[in-house]
């Protein structure tokens, strides 16, 4: 549990982040397919790991999907 809840405060903080940096883009910005290649290499990039690179990858895919979400959609 406790761990949980801190994988969901850390999303919290990406979160966020992302709506900060909302106010720095046009719309258009908001995806950026390199910034997102960037991420993904990032992170296949890091410390070895229990979960696949395929799993880690969808999973980020995840996160950034929801992120730019908020992004577009917040009114926040």
């Amino acid at each position: 549990d406790v761990i949980d809840q801190q994988i969901v405060a850390l999303l919290n903080q990406r979160a966020y982040l992302a709506l900060r940096t909302r106010e720095h883009k046009d719309p258009a910005e908001i995806h950026s397919a390199l910034r997102e290649q960037q991420v993904l290499q990032n992170i296949q990039n890091t410390a070895p790991s229990l979960l696949s690179p395929t799993h880690r990858q969808n999973i980020y895919k995840q996160i950034i999907s929801a992120c730019r979400h908020l992004q577009l959609h917040s009114t926040l």
